[in-house]
């Protein structure tokens, strides 16, 4: 099929006054504009509140989920403060188990490796009880790494460290 070119031109007059004579006026065609503009008005405002309705949803995963980190960092800091306090049972109550409160404090670093006075504890008993002073000198840097103002943990490092250059 081609098209004539008298199929393709625009539609003649009779064709748009018999449209008006079918009850199609100016005010109608006007009516039909108005209510195409609200329905175009309506569908924008309900996908600019399902848009919000998702941002809200993101809102709320993303304060689930600080929550959620908040909580795992209490839990953290609880458990790591019951290892450095069983270290600290043991290193009082019962000198001769040293490397149980050695562990204990080992086991508060790893739950929170910022607990300065977990590597303090742990360097220090193993100088007081004459352990492993490399090691001992290993976890007071770690001490002083982890809380560089803290003057005893530096005096406790400068001091073994002294000792350990007059030993050789």
């Amino acid at each position: 099929f081609t098209p004539s070119p008298s199929s393709l031109s625009p539609p003649s007059s009779s064709y748009i006054s018999s449209s008006s004579h079918n009850g199609m006026d100016a005010h109608t065609a006007q009516e039909e504009r108005t209510h195409t503009a609200q329905d175009v008005r309506a569908h924008t405002a309900k996908e600019e509140t399902a848009h919000t309705a998702e941002k809200e949803k993101a809102h709320v995963a993303l304060g689930e989920d600080a929550q959620e980190e908040r909580a795992e960092k209490e839990r953290a800091e609880a458990l790591a403060n019951a290892y450095n306090n069983m270290g600290n049972v043991l290193r009082l109550h019962h000198a001769d188990r040293v490397d149980e409160a050695v562990l204990a404090y080992l086991g508060a670093a790893h739950w929170m490796p910022q607990l300065d006075d977990a590597w303090y504890n742990a360097g220090s008993l193993l100088v007081e009880q004459g352990g492993d002073l490399m090691r001992a000198a290993h976890l007071l840097g770690r001490a002083v790494c982890v809380a560089p103002r803290s003057p005893d943990n530096w005096r406790a490092l400068a001091a073994l460290l002294s000792s350990m250059s007059s030993m050789s």
